[in-house]
């Protein structure tokens, strides 16, 4: 499990954190996650690849956390560690409006459907295939790239309404 647990833990904290926008949080849940995926090993029968495995423990572990929380977490501008290292490199200015657009697409995301943002999120921050993420869901991988391209296509919506 060790092994296993250096291979993936970067990755699922990274699908975790896209949920949360939360590093404490993140870390919990993913703590959870691999302590229910040694609890649980036995009952991995290789049906889908390990890191989709851990990611459907993760996804239930979030929306455990969420039902104990009774809210969602919302983006905060200055927990997004991508945009803070740019800050550094880029002209202010530049960095400023390229910050606020992503912020912006981070709220559209998190105020989309529950599962269109997960698909979504699991698209853009894990890079799983479709197949992976239906695997997740339990769907056909139909089904997870219409809820990704309705996601998309309501995001852009929004920002033409913008």
């Amino acid at each position: 499990m060790e092994k296993i647990y250096e291979k993936y833990a970067k990755k699922v904290y990274k699908y975790i954190y896209a949920l949360s926008r939360n590093n404490d949080v993140a870390e919990e849940i993913l703590q959870e996650t691999f302590y229910s995926a040694i609890k649980n090993i036995k009952n991995f029968k290789n049906e889908c690849s390990t890191y989709t495995w851990l990611c459907t423990i993760a996804r239930n572990k979030w929306k455990d956390y969420l039902k104990h929380q009774k809210k969602i977490s919302f983006v905060s501008i200055y927990d997004l560690p991508e945009i803070n290292e740019k800050l550094a490199k880029d002209n202010l200015e530049d960095t400023f409006q390229q910050k606020e657009m992503l912020v912006n697409l981070h709220k559209k995301i998190h105020n989309l459907p529950f599962q269109m943002q997960e698909v979504m999120l699991l698209r853009l921050y894990t890079n799983l295939t479709f197949k992976d993420i239906s695997q997740i869901f339990g769907k056909t991988e139909q089904w997870t790239k219409t809820m990704f391209y309705r996601a998309k296509a309501k995001i852009k919506e929004e920002f033409k309404d913008e």
